[in-house]
């Protein structure tokens, strides 16, 4: 009985933290600042470029993160036409690594693109993560950070 409140309160507690509930407390900041662009509006069927830059903010470690994984996940209506959409190792504090990857539109829609880092830290995942809004017309493309009617 014991142990079942103390993890009530634990995940009271938590929630508290992360929605911002208790005076004097924030929901940590990503580790790991993310920026995600394409070269052009990806317009259908032509290629260009896309770029993701990973910088590690902060770490609890001197030695920076070890063992990043840093990708760029591509929605249906997208392909991949060159590059690299991975990329696993260390990153010093305060240092960025970057992914460019040549991309095109496949199809017509609304499309999420996202670009993700995270490493372990003891029992934690910790990371960052952007993710842009593309909409692709036979007319043109847009780009967004913001959802579409936001």
């Amino acid at each position: 009985m014991k142990l079942t409140s103390r993890l009530v309160v634990n995940v009271v507690t938590l929630a508290a933290l992360l929605t911002g509930l208790i005076v004097g407390c924030t929901a940590p900041s990503q580790p790991v600042s993310v920026r995600l662009s394409f070269s052009d509006p990806p317009a259908l069927n032509r290629p260009v470029k896309l770029t993701a830059a990973f910088t590690l903010t902060s770490t609890y470690s001197e030695r920076g993160a070890q063992n990043v994984t840093a990708r760029i996940i591509l929605p249906a209506g997208f392909e991949k036409v060159d590059g690299d959409l991975s990329w696993n190792g260390n990153i010093a504090r305060g240092a960025t690594q970057t992914l460019t990857v040549t991309v095109k539109a496949v199809g017509g829609g609304t499309w999420q693109v996202v670009a993700r880092a995270d490493y372990d830290v003891k029992t934690s995942r910790l990371g960052g993560s952007k993710t842009i809004y593309v909409t692709v017309s036979e007319k043109g493309a847009t780009v967004s950070d913001r959802p579409p009617g936001s």
